[in-house]
């Protein structure tokens, strides 16, 4: 209409000029014109009303949809505050996701779903399940972090102070975890132990079923004090010590069986001379002898009878043929004793006399003369001390040259310590040090003196090298060639 009127006032000095000065034809065509606009403005006066009409509606519709929403976002809020108070966290959450995906800019709504997130995490926090509170929290964390909505600045101020409270309470809650987990292992390390005493001072009973029972027990507790203690010395060589006494009396219990009801068998038979059963049954009873220093008390009675029946049953040798046999075999351990004086290490000593051993054992069973068969019993005690003797004494002379390799690369290469960020030819030396001197030494044969000694130079030198220097001298330790225990 506003327009129309401009286009009259606009229209009016030529109306006017027009009747003062214009033909009647002019004027018509100047009428028509007026009635042309007129019509046109009609025309999109009503395209105007239909488009306002239209946005109308749309605005009705959106506030109408967005009014809905809100509805809807209210009695999810409602029912994830009920299921909260109820303290059922999952089902809450769920209707706390879909309140916020229909009102997300309603920081009510998201900072009630924050405190029961923390509720829930701290409920879990006290009860120990630190995994499901740390999941939980992280995941809430990634999610306030990708939050959609586009908040006003007071909302994104809530998110941000939000976001960094949770992850300092996440920082939080892996600390007490890796705590706890520490407390825990300690705790169970503790009983482990706890248990393997208990189960190193029960007492073997002489009963196969009830020694295979206790090796299972052991080999358990064995691989559980591997994993939680890789590194001891001393409850592992226990644990291994009961383990060689049991498989040791087993067996002790597997010959006596076969021997005792052999025995029996040869004594009731007719016709079998005593010799051929006395001789097939000393190669058993060595065995048995060697096995005495792990015996429980009832096995090892088992094994003196077992010997004085053997014996009793191998009189029918002659005193004469036992008397040579021991005659030469005294003569070869004065042979063997002379050599070994002559021998440049203890691996050539320990050889000299453990074949001295076998030719012994190999006599032992042709002697059935109860006196000689008690002084080469009595004999090879005494090789065996002296074999242990050896070895002990080889282990020491093995242990003093790797601690003088050790002592050596701690007095040619200390100074070097310090020095490394200034000269890379000090790193290479320290580690051709290191492959010169600590490597070919093989840790197995240092007693725990040395074990620790050698661990403790390795550890000053190697910390002195780079992540690649370490990695490659790791490489040449493992390829290395050790001094073998029988040099010595």
């Amino acid at each position: 209409m506003r327009n129309f009127l401009l286009i009259i006032l606009l229209l009016y000095p030529f109306l006017a000029a027009a009747q003062d000065n214009e033909s009647i034809v002019k004027i018509n065509k100047l009428e028509n014109m007026l009635i042309d606009l007129q019509r046109q403005i009609a025309v999109n006066n009503e395209e105007t009303q239909k488009q306002i009409k239209l946005l109308s509606d749309k605005v009705d519709m959106i506030n109408s949809d967005k009014q809905r929403r809100k509805t809807l976002a209210a009695e999810s809020y409602r029912k994830a505050v009920k299921f909260t108070s109820e303290k059922q966290y999952q089902t809450a959450g769920i209707y706390y996701g879909n309140a916020l995906a229909l009102d997300p800019d309603n920081i009510t709504i998201l900072n009630s779903y924050t405190k029961a997130v923390t509720e829930w995490v701290s409920s879990r926090q006290n009860l120990g399940d630190y995994d499901s509170a740390y999941q939980t929290l992280s995941d809430y964390i990634r999610y306030l972090y990708t939050f959609p909505a586009g908040l006003p600045a007071e909302g994104a101020d809530y998110l941000v102070s939000t976001f960094w409270a949770l992850t300092e309470y996440q920082t939080k809650l892996s600390l007490e975890s890796e705590g706890k987990k520490l407390q825990q292992s300690n705790i169970h390390k503790k009983e482990i132990e706890k248990n393997i005493y208990e189960e190193l001072n029960l007492s073997l009973a002489d009963n196969e079923t009830f020694l295979t029972e206790k090796f299972r027990n052991t080999q358990l507790l064995f691989a559980q004090w591997q994993r939680v203690a890789p590194n001891d010395v001393y409850l592992t060589d226990l644990l291994n010590k009961r383990l060689l006494q049991i498989t040791d009396n087993i067996e002790a219990l597997n010959l006596l069986r076969y021997g005792e009801e052999s025995i029996k068998s040869s004594k009731q038979a007719d016709g079998i001379s005593p010799y051929y059963a006395a001789s097939e049954l000393y190669i058993t009873n060595q065995r048995l002898i060697n096995l005495k220093t792990s015996l429980i008390p009832s096995v090892l009675k088992r094994v003196d009878k077992f010997g004085k029946d053997l014996d009793s049953l191998s009189g029918a040798i002659t005193s004469d043929s036992a008397k040579i046999t021991w005659e030469r075999i005294n003569k070869r351990k004065n042979e063997i004793a002379a050599l070994v004086g002559k021998t440049k290490t203890k691996e050539a000593a320990a050889k000299l006399w453990s074949n001295f051993a076998e030719e012994v054992t190999l006599e032992l069973p042709r002697t059935a003369n109860p006196d000689y068969s008690a002084q080469i019993r009595l004999l090879l005690s005494e090789i065996n001390q002296k074999l242990s003797v050896l070895r002990e004494e080889q282990l020491f002379v093995y242990e003093k040259w790797g601690l003088q390799n050790i002592s050596t690369m701690h007095k040619h290469y200390k100074d070097e310590i310090g020095m490394l960020k200034l000269s890379e030819s000090a790193q290479k030396r320290i580690i051709g040090g290191m492959k010169d001197y600590l490597c070919p030494v093989d840790t197995r044969y240092l007693s725990m003196t040395g074990m620790k000694l050698y661990n403790e130079i390795f550890d000053l030198f190697n910390k002195e090298l780079n992540r690649e220097q370490r990695i490659s001298v790791a490489l040449q330790f493992s390829e290395c060639k050790r001094k073998p225990l029988s040099d010595f």
